[in-house]
């Protein structure tokens, strides 16, 4: 747990009542951490599962590159993987509270996928990616510097929300289309732990844990006008079918008042997801595309909260010149989800290929704006590196 540093003011009493609230009263169905300020629970953005992706913002989700959002991946042999670095800045947590720290970084995933080919028509891959991923750690001081009207107290958090897929797929090639589909399964797992350290009753630690798993399934198509670079159309489109799923798990919770043991059971609604991308080849250098997708809102029966519907747009360039060994891409999106905490987010990327005869190595950058109603922007920025190479 990080050391209590940095030192900024703010008003933000709601937040020192909300803790309280939250310690104080824990319903018999649901754990009390559930909708606790300190986390984005149920809600969360789209993780960039590979380093290209990243740095064009997420705009080529559904062009079908990658078989993690488009099924309709290239026919051929390959492999590919990809890493990322992740760290949040909660600055809404920083401007309400004082002498607060935070963790700087985590491993927090990213995708790895490999392909044969059968035929000149006819693919067949596999991959694992996590597309949702938020992990942070911070400690401060409850409410602002000298505030006479909070109880003083030290607070230390750490979150952890992720969900994972793996799936096998096929691609056809049909004339000048590209269509694919797989079968997935999807796991979730949520980690959510506050200690408390005050002269309250509810001094005392809170650790709710919960996890599950379903199997799903996407389907994608993918069109190219030509094969030449310049002046050619790609379009890439897909959808996922994302089955209700069962989390199991419980908050234990070890206060001054007392401990107790509240299950951490629930069933999120199924739902869908997909999108499109729109790529146009400039010249043979430079291609500039544009994407846009969002999901479904799904219920937490049991939990009584609700993951909004999400939509998420981009535009990005990239530029290659042939007869360069280096590339360059660049992104600029948004996303929006109502019925969380975060209900709007802004992010723009940037990253570098370089290529070694049919290998690249990808270094790239995203950073995400995230915006509450009761605080300032937040930041989360993700840093990642990949590795593609063809057979």
């Amino acid at each position: 747990m990080p050391d209590l540093r940095s030192r900024v003011h703010g008003l933000r009493p709601w937040l020192a009542l909300t803790f309280l609230m939250l310690a104080s009263i824990a319903s018999a169905q649901t754990p009390a951490l559930i909708g606790s300020p300190l986390y984005a629970f149920p809600g969360g953005f789209l993780n960039p599962v590979t380093a290209v992706s990243a740095a064009r913002a997420a705009a080529d989700v559904w062009l079908g590159e990658s078989p993690y959002g488009n099924p309709a991946a290239p026919i051929g042999s390959f492999a590919e993987i990809s890493a990322q670095m992740s760290h949040v800045s909660r600055q809404d947590l920083r401007a309400a509270n004082h002498d607060y720290d935070e963790t700087w970084g985590f491993y927090s995933g990213g995708g790895i996928a490999g392909g044969v080919r059968v035929s000149d028509r006819l693919g067949v891959w596999g991959y694992a990616s996590r597309p949702e991923s938020r992990i942070e750690e911070n400690a401060f001081a409850l409410g602002t510097s000298g505030d006479p009207n909070v109880q003083p107290a030290i607070i230390e958090s750490k979150g952890e929300a992720t969900e994972s897929r793996a799936g096998a797929g096929v691609t056809a090639q049909l004339g000048t289309f590209r269509v694919g589909a797989a079968i997935e399964n999807t796991w979730r797992s949520d980690h959510y732990q506050v200690t408390e350290t005050s002269g309250s009753p509810t001094s005392g630690s809170r650790d709710l844990a919960f996890e599950g798993n379903a199997i799903g399934a996407q389907a994608g198509v993918y069109w190219a006008s030509h094969s030449d670079p310049t002046g050619r159309f790609e379009v890439g489109a897909a959808v996922r079918w994302m089955p209700e799923l069962e989390v199991t798990g419980s908050e234990i919770d070890l206060l001054t008042a007392g401990n107790s043991t509240t299950d951490a059971n629930a069933t999120r609604a199924s739902g869908g997801e997909g999108g499109g991308t729109f790529a146009y080849g400039v010249g043979n250098a430079f291609r500039v595309m544009a994407g846009a997708g969002g999901r479904t809102a799904q219920d937490w029966d049991g939990f009584g909260v609700t993951s909004g519907a999400w939509f998420h747009w981009a535009v990005a360039g990239d530029y290659h010149h042939p007869e360069e060994s280096w590339g360059l891409h660049f992104g600029f999106g948004g996303d929006q989800q109502s019925d969380v905490p975060e209900t709007r987010a802004t992010a723009f990327g940037i990253g570098g290929d370089w290529a070694f005869g049919k290998t690249a190595v990808t270094v790239s950058m995203m950073r995400r704006g995230l915006e509450r109603e009761s605080g300032p922007t937040s930041w989360d920025t993700r840093m990642m590196a990949g590795v593609r190479a063809s057979f």
